[in-house]
């Protein structure tokens, strides 16, 4: 249970669920949701970083009904309650939607929005990519192919301007 080290050998530290909602098989770590509602991550507490690059590829298991499954990218993580997010937004539409936004003092605010223009599936891998260098949010998002040069959305914020941890987050 849990997800262990990361490649380069830090430790995943997880937030929300229980141990067993986190594993890792052949290098891919997955977190299961068995309850709605319940916010789910893993970052890495002893990496800090101001502008970072992360990439992750992300499998929603199900297509939504009723609601959105939303699958974030963090970075510049101070706390739980206050960092950038990369989302990628599974709509009940079928459609992947991606999101940047800053969630401050537990209150989220999206600050670039647009439509990907891809449908996805139950097992679609869907590629993920938040960019954070000083105060520009970039995320790219692809579906079957790797990403290309063209940026998906991004935004500007100042918010947070020191260095974070990084992680994931469902």
């Amino acid at each position: 249970n849990g997800w262990g080290s990361a490649d380069t050998g830090q430790a995943w530290t997880t937030v929300g669920g229980v141990a067993g909602d986190y594993a890792v098989a052949t290098g891919v770590g997955t977190i299961s949701h068995s309850s709605v509602a319940v916010v789910r991550g893993a970052h890495l507490a002893t990496v800090s970083h101001k502008d970072i690059v992360v990439t992750a590829t992300f499998r929603a298991g199900v297509v939504a009904t009723g609601a959105a499954i939303d699958m974030s990218l963090m970075a510049r993580r101070a706390d739980v309650d206050n960092h950038y997010f990369g989302v990628c937004r599974f709509d009940d539409d079928g459609t992947v939607t991606p999101i940047i936004a800053k969630r401050v003092a537990a209150a989220n605010t999206i600050i670039a929005s647009t439509a990907a223009g891809f449908a996805y599936t139950a097992s679609s891998d869907i590629g993920c990519e938040f960019i954070v260098t000083g105060s520009y949010l970039q995320m790219r998002v692809w579906a079957t192919a790797p990403p290309t040069n063209t940026i998906t959305i991004s935004g500007l914020d100042t918010t947070f301007a020191a260095a974070g941890t990084t992680g994931v987050r469902t």
